[in-house]
């Protein structure tokens, strides 16, 4: 008897990855428009495709045995794949700022230009 209850455990405490990932998407859609809604649309569907990214890992990190929900243990994964991918989209496009091409540097440079 005792060794039905562990087998019944063990197999009611593994569920496939690809179960976790159909069933809860909308999670990723939930979180970024939750906490990221002051954004741009367009830097929001990036960050959404870095989410999802984070969402896969923990997918196939979770260990229903932990005392954890997947949807609070996939909540931090999603949050903070999408706060990277803001500090790299922070970095790439504030060096592109116009208020660094002044009109003295635009001289200089259109003097080098053929």
């Amino acid at each position: 008897m005792i060794i039905l209850l562990l087998i019944l455990s063990l197999v009611n405490a593994y569920t496939p990855p690809n179960k976790l990932i159909m069933d809860n998407y909308r999670l990723v859609h939930h979180i970024i428009n939750k906490k990221f809604y002051y954004l741009p649309s367009d830097a929001r569907e990036e960050i959404k495709q870095e989410a999802f990214s984070g969402f896969v890992k923990s997918a196939q990190k979770y260990d229903a045995n932990k005392n954890c929900k997947f949807t609070t243990y996939a909540s931090y994964y999603i949050t903070g794949y999408a706060l990277n991918a803001i500090r790299k989209y922070k970095n790439y496009y504030s060096r592109f700022e116009l208020n660094d091409f002044n009109d003295e540097n635009y001289i200089n440079y259109k003097s080098l230009v053929p």
